[in-house]
């Protein structure tokens, strides 16, 4: 197990969670490089009795604010976050299954509540501590960063080396972006069957379920050994009419998709065919979203 941090404070950034106008969230602007997370920690202190929970999480630097990769709360409830602002204290938070990441991102404290004189602080370095990583903070709505600034993190990872299940395996996200006769595909590499990684990989789509890639109507994204998110362009759309879209990776042996999202080009209203707290077996896998809005698999007795 590796970590990756940044320790160093001399300043704090109070976040008023019940107060959309201020600063409601704040954190780390950084890429990483196909790493798999299993912890992720900040310094914090508070101000009387912010009440509420703490949550740690990682977001997409996709938009305000940003698709959720995954989020945890902290052990800790906010109450008995220490007073000490003069000398913070660490606190962490644990995925119940390890993030694989590969792609820029904020790594965020998100508390539930606070206001004036009630509301948990994240300490930061008012000096470029990391280079090509910068201070971000949800203010008003929209991010700002600050590549003078650091805050105080580290995260526990190791490297995804794409043989951990020996099975190739996709997920689909929610489309985004929808328009007429355009949106934008989401979707995740989330396991290579070994390092080759996959000749080819993208989205299909179609106006009947399970869309597949002997259609014309497919992104072709090329050969990748990274494993993460990426994006397609879905296009050549009808308007008002209901569109299922699928991820996919090809490898020397297999085809793999993800479950099927629908959406109605130019409606922006979408959502996914697979919501929290419900399956669909896709091939031989039996796929679930859990709270957390994270599509996981179940192979045999193991959960992936």
């Amino acid at each position: 197990m590796t970590v990756q941090s940044q320790t160093a404070q001399n300043n704090k950034t109070s976040l008023l969670a019940s107060n959309p106008q201020g600063v409601t969230e704040a954190g780390q602007y950084l890429t990483v490089t196909n790493i798999v997370v299993s912890k992720l920690g900040f310094m914090l202190s508070r101000l009387g009795s912010p009440g509420g929970t703490v949550y740690f999480a990682i977001r997409q630097t996709d938009g305000d604010p940003g698709t959720l990769i995954a989020s945890t709360a902290i052990t800790t409830g906010a109450n008995s976050i220490t007073t000490n602002t003069a000398s913070p204290s660490w606190y962490q938070a644990e995925f119940g299954v390890p993030v694989t990441i590969s792609n820029t991102i904020r790594i965020l404290v998100e508390p539930t509540a606070g206001i004036t004189n009630n509301f948990i602080s994240v300490h930061v370095q008012l000096t470029d501590v990391k280079a090509n990583e910068n201070a971000s903070v949800y203010n008003g709505g929209t991010w700002q960063e600050a590549s003078t600034n650091d805050y105080a993190y580290f995260f526990a990872y190791e490297a995804a080396t794409g043989t951990a299940s020996g099975t190739l395996r996709v997920s689909t996200q929610a489309a985004a972006s929808i328009a007429a006769t355009t949106a934008t595909g989401n979707g995740k590499l989330d396991a290579f069957a070994t390092t080759a990684g996959v000749t080819q990989y993208g989205h299909c789509w179609d106006t009947a379920t399970n869309p597949s890639t002997a259609l014309a109507t497919k992104t072709t994204l090329g050969a990748s050994t990274t494993l993460g998110a990426f994006t397609s362009g879905v296009n050549l759309l009808t308007p008002g009419v209901l569109y299922y879209v699928r991820a996919y990776g090809t490898d020397a042996s297999t085809t793999a998709y993800g479950v099927n999202v629908t959406f109605t080009a130019g409606d922006l209203v979408s959502g996914a065919a697979l919501q929290a707290g419900e399956i669909a077996v896709v091939q031989t896998n039996l796929h679930f979203v859990g709270d957390d809005g994270v599509e996981k698999f179940i192979t045999g007795s193991a959960v992936a």
